[in-house]
């Protein structure tokens, strides 16, 4: 009600607020475009927003394929390739989604994980199967991948990604707010943190139900959340205690197995059982394994006592005193004591080179090098200068620069300081990593050889036992525990089949 005195024109009127007039127009749109976007979910049967139809899905998914296996290599057993690939197909036949074209692949990979792209591709890494313990375990997780991709979980992220971002846009235009507004980004991010708990569950309930469709029990998936926590558990305990990092990102390894959703979600899926359930397949699963390499391949490099063994390479590298040396897939880190100073060594394509200096000053551009000097290191010829990058964990540094040219190979080695002090006191140590190059002799070979599953049977001295068997170093009885399912304190049976590493 307005009073006798109010001349205002209602909304509508020539003085309408334009800010309103410009979100009434563009709401009619995004409502228009959202019931186009609407369709059908597989698993629910409920309207859903997805921004991309199947076909765009399984071409998407293609396409990140080709990229994952640029990120990682197919593990090399063709063997087990065509096991976990049976069992994926056993259970997307029981799925919501039985006609889409599943493939599965076993990453050789020791990261400890398994995820699922658009359109049916799911992976497994070698790292994570080393922790099974049965058949029933692996195909746990398999399930709850199929899950995320019979749910469609990837495409309703994206396409929720891309309707809040343009709904933020839209928002931010009419109010005459810039776009790129730090508030507008949270805003439109909000709703898209990875898939959430919602999701994770809702792929645990299908996952349950596709092993209770095959004929496997439900409930061997709770081994899987022990076996992931006890995993946490372990990796906290190395660290003194710290969050440990990465992981597997399902629900499995956030939430403890007494977690009354997840469990009740599990439980749900006995409705599906016909007969009885199958055998968990322990022996079949560990005869699978037996022999699967664990840690890092001959490919990726082994880091042993100070050094760094790579086989395919021929070659060896070895860290000052006290550094410690983090193998990662694209890069070697060597990394000071107390963490104030690196060293980033990179594999790269030579082109033909043989002048180290000059293809050096190529590789940096318009840097400016001094106190340069030729290295020899074994075989390779080099060469290490200083020069000044913005491009440092710590901000513009000097930075030590050093390349080592053979057989059409330059291995790249970037190295700096946190403290600009430290710097020059470091050049001995930063120059004493490249100069270490060797090729392997005939006892560094042996040291890069990597590390495989083998079995034995436990005897009446339990781990203890084992011990002088594995080639685990250190907490040898602890590991052999997290690796066989009896972390923290169980002991095995006499007679049990069990993985050792050696």
């Amino acid at each position: 009600m307005t009073r006798a005195t109010d001349r205002r024109p209602p909304l509508g009127r020539d003085r309408q607020n334009p800010v309103l007039a410009r979100l009434a127009s563009l709401s009619l749109l995004f409502a228009a475009a959202l019931l186009q976007a609407c369709a059908t979910n597989p698993v629910t049967g409920s309207p859903d927003l997805v921004l991309m139809s199947e076909s765009e899905e399984i071409a998407r998914g293609a396409q990140y394929h080709q990229q994952i296996l640029k990120q990682y290599s197919v593990y090399d057993d063709p063997e087990l390739q065509r096991y976990v690939n049976d069992i994926g197909q056993e259970l997307a036949a029981k799925s919501h989604r039985s006609e889409l074209d599943f493939h599965f692949t076993v990453l050789d990979s020791p990261e400890i994980n398994a995820f699922a792209l658009p359109g049916g591709y799911v992976y497994i890494t070698r790292g994570i199967m080393a922790y099974f313990n049965s058949e029933a375990e692996l195909a746990g997780v398999i399930g709850h991948e199929i899950g995320h991709v019979t749910a469609r979980h990837s495409v309703r992220q994206q396409s929720t990604s891309a309707v809040t971002g343009l709904l933020a846009g839209v928002l931010a235009q009419a109010a005459g707010i810039n776009p790129n507004n730090q508030l507008v980004n949270l805003a439109s991010t909000a709703f898209v943190r990875g898939y959430g708990r919602d999701h994770e569950l809702e792929a645990d309930r299908l996952g349950a139900e596709y092993l209770a469709r095959s004929g496997r029990d439900p409930e061997n998936m709770i081994e899987v959340v022990r076996l992931l926590k006890n995993q946490q558990l372990f990796a906290r305990a190395q660290a003194d205690g710290q969050p440990p990092q990465g992981g597997y990102h399902a629900l499995f390894a956030t939430h403890p197995d007494n977690d009354t959703r997840l469990q009740q979600v599990i439980r749900a899926a006995s409705q599906y059982k016909q007969g009885e359930w199958v055998d968990p397949g322990r022996e079949r699963y560990l005869r699978a394994i037996d022999g699967m390499v664990f840690g890092p391949s001959a490919e990726q490099g082994v880091v042993r006592d100070g050094n760094f063994y790579h086989l395919a390479l021929d070659a060896q590298l070895r860290a000052p005193r006290g550094w410690r040396i983090d193998n990662r897939p694209d890069s070697l880190l060597f990394i000071h004591p107390d963490e104030t100073a690196l060293s980033v060594v990179r594999l790269e394509d030579a082109g033909g080179a043989d002048d180290p200096q000059a293809w050096l000053q190529a590789k940096l551009g318009g840097t400016r090098l001094s106190d340069g000097r030729a290295l020899r290191a074994g075989d390779w010829r080099g060469y290490a200068a200083t020069g000044v990058s913005d491009n440092t964990p710590w901000g513009q540094r000097k930075v030590r620069f050093a390349c080592l040219l053979r057989d059409g190979n330059a291995w790249l080695f970037v190295a700096t300081s946190k403290e600009h002090a430290d710097f020059e006191l470091l050049i001995e140590h930063f120059d004493a990593i490249p100069a270490s190059l060797r090729a392997l002799d005939a006892s560094a070979r042996e040291a890069a050889r990597p590390l495989r599953i083998r079995l034995t049977r436990g005897g009446d001295g339990g781990y203890r036992a084992l011990r002088p068997q594995t080639a685990f170093d250190s907490r040898a009885e602890a590991r052999l525990r997290l690796l066989n399912g009896d972390y923290p304190g169980g002991e095995p049976q006499p007679g049990e089949l069990l993985k050792l590493v050696n």
